[in-house]
């Protein structure tokens, strides 16, 4: 009796060991549970850190920089827009106790260890207003050497983002990582066996698999810098190719105030537009940083630079001549001429009864003239949009109704602003509905 209490005893410490419980009849039920892991990609970056001076009189700059390992992939829409190697820099900045502190966001044009720079560098404000201005140049290895452009946001007057920044790389590791972190979480197999006494065993295995949901991106196209004359000038054009992606939530941040620019998102297509102020009489020549973002994810984002030119217009000569007897002066003005737009292509499109966008594109010249066309159409469903000008090259976008009738065609003709000259033609072909 004493060695039978012993015995049952033993099982039943072996079976609470094992997590399993004895029910009725001799039943043992037996639950094992599995483990979980967690994995978490991080993107590939590099880090650097530069510390040197600021402005006059001088305090010291510490900048942590990051660059993306990894191109940020390109849509390229037309000839103008076109693809090139582009990282992601993001990172920070302090100008010591008592200074001021901000962020640095941009994108570098080659490769890690030689490129352009081009992004925005903000300025937190102790009145809690955020400055905001341009910065482009070198970013290397050895040294940053950006110089400072438009002021996107003063702050009254008040921004310390007055001098251009160059401090050299230090040994010393970056103080500040903004990854992008993707992180899954699987619960591992839960398995039950049931064992009765006299009969065989069964068992049955569930896996559950649970993902959290991260920050998603746009996958942005990236818009080429485009260079525009004094007077002025527009562009429209693709920088999202296809329907918005989940978690994906475009906005443009508010343009240099000679820059009217706005975003159309549609169900195939985020397009950027925007015109230019003319540059007044007297005035530099000037450039903007448009930024384009994901509102849920603040490091998916991508920029398009605008550069404008001084006013180079008029030039007098005046010459006296002075005999015994007569003076005479005479007066000579050159002002710049008319661009003239040749090698337009294609010449015709053929589309879908879709509502939809197509660019043609073309080259224009001398160098120096006023940019400028007109359109003249013969339909209502084909609508032109903002002209991009840049280099030698111009960009001409439309944008075509769907069709739910009968097929259709129509012409546009592209001309000089005064009418008078006729550039070229394009012709439009669209399918039924």
């Amino acid at each position: 009796m004493i060695r039978r209490c012993r015995s049952l005893l033993l099982c039943a410490a072996l079976t609470a060991a094992c997590g399993g419980s004895s029910g009725p009849d001799g039943v043992t039920k037996t639950t094992s549970v599995g483990s979980t892991s967690t994995t978490t990609i991080t993107p590939a970056q590099t880090g650097r850190r530069y510390i040197g001076t600021y402005g006059s009189p001088p305090v010291t700059l510490d900048a942590s920089v990051y660059i993306s390992q990894s191109p940020i992939p390109l849509l390229p829409r037309s000839p103008v827009i076109g693809p090139l190697a582009l990282f992601e820099v993001t990172g920070g900045y302090n100008t010591g106790p008592g200074g001021f502190t901000g962020s640095i966001t941009g994108r570098l044009d080659g490769t890690p260890d030689s490129g352009i720079f081009t992004g925005v560098m903000t300025a937190n404000l102790a009145n809690g207003c955020v400055a905001r201005r341009n910065y482009s140049g070198p970013l290397t290895p050895q040294a940053l050497d950006w110089a400072p452009g438009a002021q996107l946001e003063t702050c009254g007057g008040s921004s310390p983002l007055v001098a251009p920044v160059n401090p050299p790389v230090t040994n010393t590791p970056p103080t500040t990582s903004i990854p992008v972190t993707t992180t899954t979480t699987t619960p591992g197999p839960t398995s039950t066996t049931t064992t009765v006494p006299g009969t065989t065993t069964s068992s049955t295995t569930t896996t559950t698999t649970t993902s959290i949901p991260v920050a998603g991106s746009c996958g942005f196209s990236s818009p080429l810098t485009l260079n525009y004359n004094a007077p002025g000038g527009g562009f429209s054009g693709t920088v999202l190719d296809g329907p918005t992606p989940a978690n994906c939530s475009p906005a443009l941040d508010p343009p240099c105030s000679w820059v009217t620019a706005s975003l159309q998102i549609g169900a195939s297509a985020v397009i950027l537009n925007y015109s230019l102020q003319a540059n007044p009489a007297g005035s530099p020549p000037r450039s903007c940083v448009l930024s384009i973002r994901n509102s849920r994810n603040t490091s998916d984002f991508t920029t398009h630079t605008i550069n404008q030119g001084a006013v180079t217009t008029t030039t007098t000569t005046t010459t006296t001549t002075t005999t015994s007897t007569t003076t005479s002066t005479s007066t000579t003005t050159s002002v710049a001429p008319e661009c003239t737009v040749s090698n337009i292509s294609p010449g015709s499109f053929s589309l879908g009864s879709a509502a939809g966008s197509v660019d043609a594109t073309g080259t224009y010249g001398p160098q120096g003239c006023a940019i400028g066309v007109s359109f003249l159409r013969s339909c209502s469903w084909v609508n032109p949009q903002p002209t991009g000008w840049g280099g030698s090259r111009v960009t001409f976008p439309f944008q075509f109704d769907a069709n739910t009738g009968a097929s259709r065609s129509c012409v546009v003709t592209i001309r000089n602003p005064g009418g008078s000259v006729t550039f070229g033609t394009i012709s439009f072909s669209q399918s039924g509905g």
